[in-house]
């Protein structure tokens, strides 16, 4: 359940043993059917680093960022966050078990893969951050002018003005042109100021959207966790019912013996 797309698959990195021998001939049968018959010796993949083989004793281990297959103990002695086998950098999270069997591994590695999801929807959210405040950047001044000439002659085309208000308006734009090319630092500062206050209140508001996200994941948790409790609950409560029903039945085969 907890794939979704093909972002949730990792094609892994196996390494071919070279002490794997594999002598099987198909042979048939005297009622016709065929089978394998033969010997097979070690299995076919190792560990490059102990020279463990994946044959199901030892615990095995694969990185998300570059799916090199390794096993735990090549895993466990190299700490400086880099592939012992590729060189490619991992984070804390980025280490899946194979087949994991220990419900404690389970848990662990399921906390992991929803802290990889969190990180890489706030990436998103960052991401999203850093490009509106890269197209919300320092405009130059003759985009400014451009810009308001380009609105007020939309403004003055919908307007119905007299030729008086129109002279009026063309006067106050000249001046106006003429103030942002002299300077036009206020204009500037309050462009700025306005699209600061804007970016913060939508910062704050995908942290308020992350922090609801979070708390309704652990309100889901805690429902699926106390619904398992019943469940197993319920399990133990028919179980008593079944053994004590069942030593009755015997005592009242004892008696009537």
């Amino acid at each position: 359940m907890h794939i979704r797309n093909m972002k949730d698959i990792t094609e892994l990195t196996l390494v071919i043993n070279p002490n794997h021998k594999k002598e099987l001939q198909p042979v048939t049968m005297l009622n016709g059917t065929s089978t394998v018959a033969g010997t097979e010796d070690g299995s076919p993949y190792h560990c490059p680093i102990t020279g463990l083989e994946m044959n199901g004793r030892y615990r095995f281990v694969f990185f998300l960022t570059c799916g090199c297959v390794v096993s735990e103990r090549a895993y466990q002695n190299v700490t400086d966050g880099m592939c012992p086998k590729c060189g490619t950098a991992y984070g804390k999270t980025d280490c899946v078990d194979i087949n994991p069997v220990a419900e404690e591994r389970k848990t662990r590695a399921k906390e992991n893969m929803e802290d990889r999801r969190l990180r890489l929807k706030e990436a998103k959210r960052d991401a999203k951050l850093r490009e509106k405040v890269g197209d919300a950047g320092d405009v130059s001044k003759e985009d400014h002018i451009a810009a308001w000439l380009s609105t007020a002659n939309a403004d003055r085309r919908g307007s119905s003005s007299s030729s008086v208000d129109t002279g009026i308006s063309d006067t106050r734009r000249l001046s106006m042109v003429s103030a942002l090319s002299a300077g036009g630092s206020i204009g500037e500062a309050e462009d700025k100021q306005a699209r600061k206050r804007r970016l913060e209140a939508w910062a704050k508001e995908e942290r308020r959207k992350s922090l609801g996200d979070e708390e309704k994941a652990k309100k889901i948790r805690l429902i699926k966790e106390q619904l398992l409790k019943k469940k197993r609950a319920l399990i133990a409560a028919r179980i008593n019912e079944e053994s004590s029903d069942s030593s009755d039945s015997s005592d009242c085969s004892s008696d009537s013996d």
